[in-house]
């Protein structure tokens, strides 16, 4: 239903079978270290739950994403979109394995324009932690433009359907 693929990455809403790549991302510490404390085993289990809850809700206020790498299937990660009527921020969170290989930039190039042309959002954002820095540099590479509203630890940018390429 809101599955989309990429050159080499296919995007399919997250399902039960993935609860240990979620666990194992939302608990491991040099995964989390710029976007919150690890969590524990329990409350990743129970953060899972409430995920597939999500996608499977009438409405779509959160879609969570499975990245897997095409054509050997296998999964490299987990993209959102959160949704509060025509905005959206997105999120992603990538094992190891998918560092260096140009994975952020390309699934988060093909929910951007699933969101604008799909999902018909006008305006898409995406926060980063002030010092994670490989992340700032694929938000500003993708064309999101900072804030006004950036603090000293959070920066918040935005990307508007009328200002992008596709």
């Amino acid at each position: 239903m809101h599955d989309f693929e990429t050159e080499r990455l296919k995007m399919r809403l997250l399902e039960v079978s993935d609860e240990s790549l979620y666990i194992s991302l939302y608990t491991d510490f040099k995964t989390m270290r710029c976007i919150s404390s690890p969590f524990q085993i329990q409350k990743a289990c129970s953060t899972f739950k409430t995920a597939i809850n999500l996608n499977n809700a009438e409405q779509n206020t959160q879609l969570i994403w499975c990245i897997r790498e095409k054509p050997a299937d296998k999964a490299l990660g987990i993209q959102s979109l959160t949704i509060k009527g025509d905005v959206a921020e997105v999120g992603i969170i990538l094992s190891r394995a998918a560092h260096g290989r140009g994975v952020p930039e390309e699934s988060v190039k093909g929910l951007i324009e699933y969101g604008f042309k799909v999902l018909n959002l006008s305006v898409i954002e995406a926060n980063s932690h002030y010092q994670n820095y490989a992340t700032l540099r694929i938000i500003r590479k993708l064309g999101f433009k900072e804030s006004h509203y950036s603090d000293s630890f959070t920066r918040h940018f935005r990307i508007n359907r009328n200002g992008y390429k596709f």
